[in-house]
């Protein structure tokens, strides 16, 4: 899946790309674990846009995807999900990144969940780290738990 750079007007726009564009495969039903999302949330330091797509087996294996920050691009590492609940830990040129993500229905915003931390070269996609995250102000996340 190609890489892209988020801007302010595009990241829903990226996030209706990213389904649409992926593969019936990453489903649920079609046995794979799937977390997508864009948009735009603050913290109490900043605002970021993000977008993302990671995919893998229902057991985290062969985890695949990428993730946008602003204008950094990291490649995905591992995928775990569980319910509604996903982290992702992905690898770029600024350094590992631990994403965290919970989809709390629809509309995304004002209720999906979104948290970003450093990560240690080592950092697996444990669920160690909660409770977590930031409502997210514009866009949506989806998580798809395979069975």
């Amino acid at each position: 899946m190609p890489m892209f750079i988020l801007t302010r007007g595009s990241a829903l726009a990226a996030f209706l790309w990213l389904l649409v564009a992926a593969p019936s495969s990453v489903s649920a039903q079609g046995g794979r674990d799937l977390a997508a999302g864009a948009g735009e949330v603050t913290t109490p330091t900043s605002t970021s846009r993000f977008g993302f797509a990671a995919t893998s087996g229902p057991n985290g294996e062969n985890a695949k995807g990428h993730v946008s920050i602003d204008d950094a691009h990291f490649t995905v590492e591992c995928l775990a999900v569980g319910g509604n609940f996903a982290v992702i830990v992905a690898t770029g040129p600024t350094g590992n990144i631990r994403l965290q993500v919970r989809d709390q229905g629809e509309p995304g915003a004002g209720v999906d969940r979104f948290e970003l931390f450093p990560a240690q070269p080592a950092d697996n996609c444990s669920f160690a780290i909660q409770p977590f995250g930031f409502s997210i102000d514009s866009g949506n996340i989806q998580v798809r738990d395979a069975p």
